[in-house]
């Protein structure tokens, strides 16, 4: 994926921070949206087709309870993880259980299209697709129990045959889908109740993910220079204007002048 240019790669809210991690760094984020009335924040990400990713979550240990964090994808619940105070205060969540001893992992792909203007995917809500949502919510755990069966929220994303109309604005966006299958810790024997000490969500972080191309065409990040004679131009520009700044810096201070020179001065180049 290419080098976008954000200050910040993570969201940072109500004493936890979490962000999207693919091949070991953490995607861009921009236009983060906070509602402090319903503890929710969002922002959108760069997502690439073909590219795994988990999710990596950070509790303050200014915060003295115990959270529970429950994952949606894409309109359905996939993994549920406990952090927090008597718990390690980090996380990551690279997938979902297909078995007690196997799980597969979260995967961006590209969302399908079909000709036919009425189909519909059954049980699928389409104005969740292409969101990442991360809830968490302050739980005492009160005891562990015996696990009979495996864990309720395995294999939940959608298929390959979800498929939106090609005139829908959905066209050309991405899903979550299941990507390579491997081992994890044997999860089977036991699970914590929880007692909840909030009726909703305490916080909700919602990552609006989307192609490059679609983010750029939005206008929610800036468009690249692709093309690489362009790209040598901009570069000498900027050694020249460099060369510039230096000499006059010299100048000036030859003279006395007390201007700072920088960026922001204007100069005309001479083009040879």
């Amino acid at each position: 994926m290419p080098t976008l240019d954000s200050d910040e790669h993570f969201i940072d809210y109500c004493g936890y921070k979490v962000s999207i991690r693919v091949n070991g760094k953490d995607l861009p984020v921009y236009e983060k949206n906070p509602n402090p009335e319903r503890r929710h924040i969002t922002a959108w990400i760069p997502s690439e087709a073909g590219t795994e990713f988990e999710i990596v979550l950070f509790q303050a240990r200014s915060l003295k309870h115990t959270t529970c964090v429950t994952i949606s994808v894409d309109g359905k619940k996939v993994s549920e993880a406990v952090i927090g105070q008597d718990y390690d205060y980090k996380d990551r969540i690279n997938g979902c259980l297909i078995s007690s001893t196997m799980g597969r992992r979260f995967q961006f792909e590209k969302l399908g299209t079909t000709a036919d203007e009425s189909y519909v995917n059954e049980g699928i809500d389409l104005s969740a697709l292409g969101k990442i949502v991360i809830q968490m919510r302050r739980v005492t755990v009160t005891k562990l129990r015996k696990k009979k069966a495996v864990n309720k929220y395995i294999n939940p994303i959608p298929r390959r045959e979800l498929l939106v109309p090609e005139a829908s604005h959905k066209a050309g966006n991405h899903v979550v889908q299941l990507g390579r299958e491997e081992p994890v810790e044997d999860t089977a024997a036991f699970t914590e109740v929880f007692e909840r000490l909030d009726k909703r969500s305490w916080a909700t972080f919602e990552f609006k993910y989307r192609p490059i191309a679609r983010l750029q065409a939005d206008g929610i990040i800036p468009k690249l220079v692709s093309d690489p004679d362009a790209q040598q131009a901009a570069l000498r520009v900027q050694a020249e204007l460099a060369k510039v700044q230096i000499e006059l810096k010299a100048i000036c201070s030859q003279l006395g002048s007390t201007h700072q020179v920088g960026p922001e001065d204007d100069f005309d180049l001479i083009q040879e």
